[in-house]
């Protein structure tokens, strides 16, 4: 759309970074307030505009910022409360091949990849499970 027509600002209503002025916003029927529970509930992802800057903790690695979406949760969608270093460097290493990031290591800083590989490495993450609606 046109600069200026509010998508950025709708995109923060939508990622839990802005408040809303008036309206509701509803997913599938139901009244979406952007929570973490919320956003898992209803299979919600964003890709923001500087995903570095608004999807990233920069200083961790490129491992741990692809895991965060699924780090705490096994694969019958359960929470767990421990997880090993080494299932973490497998599950990213495998998105980090599928979705072609390219990176020194999984242990570099996430800060220190180029722009696109950290677009790259934010959309497997947020692409990894089951995604219902996925907001770009």
């Amino acid at each position: 759309g046109i600069s200026g027509n509010g998508q950025k600002e709708f995109l923060e209503v939508l990622a839990g970074q802005r408040a809303r002025d008036q309206g509701e916003v509803m997913v599938r029927g139901t009244a979406y307030a952007a929570t973490r529970a919320e956003a898992r509930a209803l299979n919600v992802r964003l890709i923001p505009e500087e995903p570095l800057k608004n999807a990233c903790a920069p200083k961790m690695t490129v491992a741990e910022n692809i895991s965060f979406r699924t780090f705490d949760i096994d694969s019958n969608g359960k929470p767990v409360s421990w997880i090993s270093a080494g299932t973490i460097k497998s599950f990213s290493a495998r998105l980090v091949e599928q979705f072609k990031v390219k990176t020194a290591s999984l242990s570099s800083p996430i800060a220190s990849l180029s722009g696109g590989n950290v677009q790259r490495a934010v959309l497997a993450r947020e692409l990894t499970g089951e995604v219902d609606l996925l907001i770009v």
